[in-house]
């Protein structure tokens, strides 16, 4: 199975993809994909992005992003009381490919990567994952840099910095820069 991350590919989700054949553990992830991705990603409600594996068309995850305010009700952390914010709506891996992490190696890193280049156009502090509490999701996302930011009804709100991460790609460019032969 590692010979596959050869032919793994990002691209927009499309009308004509199968989004039938994706399963994974989760209900709601797979009744979202199979339902409303399309729908939501023609009609711009949210963008889905799948992992595809390029010889057997086969999808191997997906994710979405939409806007997003968070609503802390304080200004300490981040000075403003309602933060600008990009939702990872929806994450998933396929059964068949869990437990190779696909998901940070790629899903993550993708739409860290979108949410780098909207930063060039727009104010957006935080890449946001809603988690219901109790969902094992939950560990995931903060093995994976996303912290804690409040609870929300039924819900979990984590946060990954998007300044942060800016700043840290701004400081390895110019450390790489500086390495470099004159």
């Amino acid at each position: 199975m590692s010979d596959i991350e050869d032919y793994l590919f990002i691209r927009e989700i499309e009308e004509e993809d199968n989004v039938q054949s994706f399963s994974c553990d989760e209900k709601d992830v797979n009744d979202f994909f199979h339902n409303n991705s399309v729908f939501n990603n023609k009609n711009l409600l949210s963008k889905v992005y799948i992992l595809e594996n390029l010889t057997t068309k086969e999808i191997i995850g997906y994710f979405a992003l939409g806007t997003y305010r968070l609503q802390l009700g304080r200004q300490e952390k981040y000075g403003i009381e309602n933060i600008p914010a990009i939702l990872l709506g929806r994450i998933g891996i396929d059964s068949a490919y869990q437990g190779q992490d696909l998901g940070k190696k790629y899903l993550i890193k993708y739409a860290v990567g979108i949410c780098s280049e909207v930063l060039q156009y727009i104010g957006c502090r935080l890449l946001i994952a809603e988690v219901k509490k109790g969902d094992k999701i939950f560990d995931y996302f903060i093995k994976n840099g996303f912290i804690f930011e409040k609870p929300h009804k039924s819900m979990m709100i984590l946060s990954l910095d998007l300044l942060e991460i800016r700043n840290t790609l701004k400081k390895q460019s110019s450390t790489d820069s500086s390495n470099m032969p004159r």
